[in-house]
């Protein structure tokens, strides 16, 4: 996976990318029955929030990125919230091998669809101890050129068309959709049993935080924009104020998982 999607965007992505709640995490340790033990293997894991976040549910948790500057990013996050003892490797998901050892259970978050897919999750599979298992987490789009729902939506999603064309940006390149469904994908790849299920939760962001955003993805950031980035958020800030003066945006996100077996 190349790593230009992302380049200057860790920082971005950290402060200003929505948390999953906590119900979330709560459910993926009920349906794996997390006890603390085993270990957690976390692929193109960012900045380390779900790595962070299940630091308490394994005896060993793992976290790998081709990014350097995200695992950099998620030394300090994890430092910063007072959780130690995590492994963070500068790795691509597609060199996944015996060398790093056997695994309670892999998650991905909002992260597989940059991969060579089917590739990895082969991989991830003979890495799953018996009974173990994957879990894809995703959240629902809240800004971008398909998300449309509220003015301010449609705004952002105008302005991005204007500045980078009606096709969606991926870095340097453009977002090929997968033309295969997840939970296809990793029954495929050995998971028979799946499961999936989502959680809504309301955003309330002010434009700052709007910006902030749209900085962390790899189809409006700072890599993809380059010279007219900042010209760009000029131009999206004024145009949100005149559609919002209040300067607030509020909207419904769903958080959404799938869950597989190894059996």
């Amino acid at each position: 996976m190349s790593t230009d999607r992302f380049d200057s965007t860790a920082a971005d992505y950290a402060r200003y990318r929505p948390r999953y709640p906590q119900a979330v995490y709560d459910t993926l340790a009920d349906a794996f029955a997390l006890d603390g033990s085993g270990r957690l293997l976390d692929v193109g894991c960012g900045p380390g929030e779900v790595a962070i976040a299940l630091r308490e549910r394994f005896d060993a948790v793992v976290g790998i990125d081709v990014s350097a500057e995200m695992i950099a990013e998620a030394r300090r996050q994890a430092e910063g919230a007072g959780v130690d003892a995590i492994e963070w490797r500068v790795m691509a998901a597609e060199e996944i091998g015996d060398a790093l050892g056997d695994f309670r259970l892999v998650v991905l978050s909002d992260a597989l669809h940059w991969m060579d897919q089917e590739h990895v999750l082969a991989r991830c599979f003979e890495r799953v101890t018996l009974g173990g298992g994957i879990a894809h987490l995703t959240h629902g789009r809240s800004i971008g050129q398909t998300a449309v729902a509220q003015p301010w939506q449609r705004t952002i999603a105008e302005t991005i068309t204007a500045w980078l064309g009606p096709r969606r940006r991926a870095g340097t390149g453009y977002y090929e959709q997968p033309a295969r469904s997840e939970q296809a994908m990793l029954i495929d790849a050995g998971f028979a049993e799946t499961r999936s299920g989502s959680l809504t939760f309301e955003l309330d962001w002010d434009v700052d935080h709007v910006l902030g955003y749209l900085s962390s993805t790899s189809y409006a950031g700072r890599q993809t924009l380059g010279a007219d980035h900042e010209r760009f958020e000029s131009d999206l800030r004024e145009r949100l104020m005149r559609v919002e003066p209040s300067g607030r945006f509020t909207t419904t996100m769903e958080a959404e998982w799938l869950f597989g077996w190894k059996r």
